[in-house]
């Protein structure tokens, strides 16, 4: 047929999206038929479509649970089991003693509302469950890399988990996008070798929610949309899976760098990255940002690589670690204050385009003191305990009054890197 019943090329998709977002929030047949009229009198083209997100909307509302019983261990850390359940990730408390790759079914179920688990990719808890089968391989993997030097053994669980065990550093080059960007580009160099690739990566490691991005990026890749309209129906398709995903860095990073290549934007890539990573993580890397698309490119060597350290560990990889401890100098930690903000807009509005020019300025504000001028108390969420920072203007001097757990020291390493903080001048504890 030369005319499709749905005319994508016409679908307004800001009001699918509002329409959708709806639909789901109030979970209402009334809403739902307000909601129709809404398309249907602007645009008849829009009615197909509409009906089919209603259908799922219906479904959607209709679901008793909407959690996965099933979910196969991925590895222990702390004191809880981390359970792949292919479109999240559940956190398992048990005294038992489990295995990665042991097959469980959950009996009960409560949702995260931490925000640092949600952006963990943990949505829910669970205490009771039975144990269904043991998918043995993936348990011989694990244990393996458990024996290696706890260099090595941080690198592959960063590159093979997206995970660090302790905290050490490796979370420059070896983030979550880059098995993302690997199975990327080897998809789109031979599409059968690379999802043949993805799911039996998947099986034998763990299965990371940012990898369903592919697999939407596969079905758009037969219509002929433009990048902004592929970004928000991969939006809406998220957000019907579950809309605390949208919490998620490891969803969010891709989204934020294809939505950068969706703009003719008045800079370059590079500036855009380094704002959000250190409005994220709290610092940016000089290297990693600038060379963004280089290293990109080439990272998947440092994949490949791994792989034959896991293979082989009698490889010498001394020189790789060595690289990473390098780049980790050109950390360049905090993040914009109110006033960091409104001067780097306003050296926005004296140049003329010249990235080079507005990414040294927000390095040279986030090295200064000055986009921090007052005296403050700042308390700090580290969970089980407490922490207290006392900063004196331009951080001349940084108190800090205890530490919360060991468990929650990334949130406390967030938070300094965030304050643009290298030393601490007193510790009380």
């Amino acid at each position: 047929m030369k005319r499709n019943l749905i005319k994508l090329k016409n679908i307004s998709l800001f009001k699918i999206i509002i329409s959708f977002y709806i639909s789901i929030y109030f979970k209402n047949y009334f809403i739902f038929l307000i909601l129709f009229i809404y398309l249907f009198i602007n645009n008849i083209d829009n009615l197909y479509i509409f009906v089919f997100l209603l259908f799922l909307c219906l479904i959607n509302s209709s679901l008793k649970n909407d959690y996965i019983r099933i979910g196969i261990i991925d590895y222990k850390i702390n004191n809880y089991y981390l359970v792949d359940n292919l479109l999240y990730k559940s956190i398992l408390y048990s005294d038992d003693e489990l295995y990665s790759g042991d097959i469980i079914l959950f009996n009960d179920s409560n949702i995260i509302e931490k925000d640092n688990q949600l952006k963990n990719n943990i949505l829910y808890y669970h205490n009771e469950y039975n144990k269904i089968a043991s998918f043995r391989i993936r348990k011989i993997i694990n244990e393996y890399i458990n024996k290696l030097d706890i260099e090595t053994k941080n690198i592959l669980y960063k590159i093979f988990y997206n995970q660090i065990l302790d905290y050490t550093n490796y979370n420059i080059i070896f983030n979550g996008l880059l098995s993302y960007y690997f199975f990327k580009d080897l998809i789109k160099r031979n599409k059968y070798l690379g999802i043949i690739s993805l799911l039996f990566y998947s099986l034998l490691f763990c299965f990371q929610i940012k990898y369903i991005l592919i697999f939407i990026d596969l079905f758009l890749s037969k219509t002929k949309l433009n990048n902004l309209d592929k970004l928000s129906i991969k939006s809406l398709f998220i957000f019907f899976l579950n809309k605390y995903l949208f919490n998620n860095y490891s969803i969010l990073l891709p989204l934020f760098i294809n939505l950068i290549n969706s703009f003719n934007l008045k800079y370059k890539s590079y500036l855009y990255i380094s704002l959000i990573q250190s409005f994220i993580f709290g610092y940016t890397n000089i290297i990693y940002t600038f060379l963004f698309n280089i290293i990109i490119r080439y990272k998947k060597y440092f994949f490949i690589y791994s792989f034959f350290i896991l293979l082989f560990p009698i490889l010498n990889n001394r020189y790789l670690i060595e690289i990473f401890n390098l780049i980790e100098y050109f950390n360049i930690r905090g993040s914009l204050s109110l006033i960091g903000i409104i001067i780097i807009l306003l050296i926005s509005l004296l140049n003329k385009n010249n990235t080079f020019l507005m990414y040294i300025s927000l390095i040279f504000l986030l090295l200064i003191p000055i986009n921090y001028p007052f005296v403050s108390i700042n308390y700090i969420d580290v969970g089980q305990g407490d922490s207290i920072l006392i900063r004196d203007k331009f951080n001349q001097t940084n108190i800090l009054i205890d530490t919360g757990s060991i468990y929650n020291y990334s949130k406390l390493k967030k938070y300094l890197y965030q304050k643009g903080i290298y030393k601490i001048d007193y510790l009380i504890i």
